[in-house]
Order: structure tokens, then sequence, then C-alpha cells
């Protein structure tokens, strides 16, 4: 560490005082990513700077997981007096941007090498119910309702979701899909196609030797 922190002072140009924060920072920042791979049990996995995983004893990771910073993962296992049992399981390979946010309450899935731009979410649940008899009062604050299931979560091998991508459980995106940026995605993706917009609809689909619109 020494010698980065003699060669940031003498080449970067801004002054001493902030090279050696940012250093010691990045120093925190890989300390943190080591901790974590550790404990998770996440085999050469590399966590960004502000990363936070809760509930890891209920999502196991395959190898070489990454992430950019201010991720949000969290297999919720209490909300309220409730109690749930998720499972979260992300496959080898897999790649996100920063701030992205997975939650469960019950059922997970993201397979091997899949690919998320910033700003992603993902859930299988939702806060309160909104069936048309027994569903949350607007009068009560959205914080105090309950989880409901949304639906069980699957994302197939080397699926790429774009920036700022929503999926709501019950959902299965097929192997090879490709989520355009700001799609919705509350409906089955079938393999090797192209989705987009809110609520996602198919735009190109996969024909063997190239990509053709629906």
């Amino acid at each position: 560490m020494l010698p980065s922190l003699m060669r940031a002072l003498r080449l970067d140009a801004e002054p001493p005082v902030l090279a050696v924060e940012r250093i010691l920072r990045r120093a925190a920042s890989k300390t943190k990513s080591s901790l974590l791979s550790q404990q998770l049990k996440a085999a050469g996995a590399h966590f960004g700077p502000r990363a936070e995983v809760r509930g890891g004893r209920r999502i196991s990771f395959g190898p070489e997981f990454s992430c950019g910073s201010d991720l949000w993962l969290e297999a919720v296992t209490s909300y309220g007096d409730d109690a749930f049992a998720p499972s979260v399981v992300i496959g080898s390979g897999v790649s996100l941007s920063n701030r992205v946010h997975i939650t469960a309450t019950h059922s997970l899935e993201i397979g091997d090498g899949c690919l998320f731009g910033s700003g992603v979410f993902i859930s299988d649940h939702n806060h309160g119910s909104y069936a048309a008899a027994g569903g949350s009062s607007p009068t009560t604050l959205p914080a105090e309702r309950p989880l409901s299931p949304g639906g069980p979560v699957r994302i197939g091998k080397n699926v790429w979701l774009g920036d700022n991508v929503v999926v709501l459980g019950p959902v299965v995106i097929g192997d090879g899909a490709v989520i355009a940026a700001n799609s919705v995605v509350t409906r089955d993706v079938a393999p090797g196609t192209i989705v987009g917009g809110a609520p996602a609809r198919p735009l190109k689909e996969w024909t063997g030797s190239g990509w053709e619109r629906v």
C-alpha cells in the first residue's frame, strides 16, 4: 500500500490529502469486498463500494460474481409481524453494474453469465395487497402494509438487463433474452427475445442466424 501511496502523491494533480483519502477509501472497499466474499461463501466475488447484503444465509452465489457500487441485495426473512423463508440463487459469472436492488421474500433465481445495467430493480413481492377483495387500504402508510407475494422470479442464462429495468414476479425470463433500458417486465419473456417498453413487449427474436423483428 505504501508504494501506491507514494506514486499517487508524486503523479496525481489533486492535493496530497485528497490522494491519500482516495487510496484509503479504495483499500477499505477492497477489504470489505474480501470479507463479504468470505462471509457469504462467494468464491472469487467482487463487491463494489457500499454494497449491502442482507439475509446472506438465504443467498447462494456461483463463482466469479461481481457488482458495482451501492448494491442492495436482500433476502427478507421478516417484516413487521411476518416471517419468510426466501431463497435467492445467483449463478456463476453474474455481473451487476451500480445501484442494483434485488429483493425477495420467497424465490428468486439468476442464471449463469447474466449482465445487469445500472439502476436495475428486481422483486418477487409487493408492499401491501392490491387484490379486489381484502386489499390494503390507501389510508395505511405504505411502509406499514404487509409484504404480499408477487410470485417467483426466474432469470435464465446469459440474460442482459439494460439500465433502469424493473422486473416484477411472477415472471420467467428465458436464456439469452435482452431487456431494453427503462423497461418494466411483468410477463414471461421467451428465450432469445429482445423486449422493451412499459410493460415490456417483444421487439426482436433470435432465428439462429440473426435477430428479426417480431
